[in-house]
């Protein structure tokens, strides 16, 4: 096998995972479905941004960096921490108040009563 043909196999796999939602799409989806269109586009950015720093730390090594500065994982990690309870909060809260409008979403499989 040529390293041509290899090479478009790996970026032919690469284009589909590009391509394909995945679980940021989803969430996006349903605050833009739930909430206002401003904050749909403020999870967007909020998620374009978090890829372009995780890219570009990875390119700078966060690894290696990580494991020579260990008060730099710690703060990583608790705000990571932050960020995933006040996205639950914030679920959490929409649904709830959605809840007491007397409005409440039916998933898949339950029936029209």
């Amino acid at each position: 096998m040529s390293a041509s043909l290899a090479l478009f196999g790996i970026l032919g796999a690469l284009l589909v995972g590009a391509v394909s939602p995945g679980p940021s799409f989803v969430l996006v989806s349903r605050i833009a479905a739930t909430a206002s269109r401003r904050d749909g586009l403020c999870a967007a950015m909020g998620m374009g941004l978090g890829g372009a720093m995780f890219a570009t730390l990875a390119l700078l090594g966060l690894a290696t960096v990580l494991l020579r500065i260990e008060w730099l994982y710690l703060v990583l990690r608790s705000l990571a921490v932050t960020r995933r309870r006040a996205a639950r909060s914030a679920l959490l809260a929409n649904e709830q108040s959605r809840r007491v409008r007397g409005f409440r979403c039916r998933g898949p499989n339950e029936r029209h009563s």
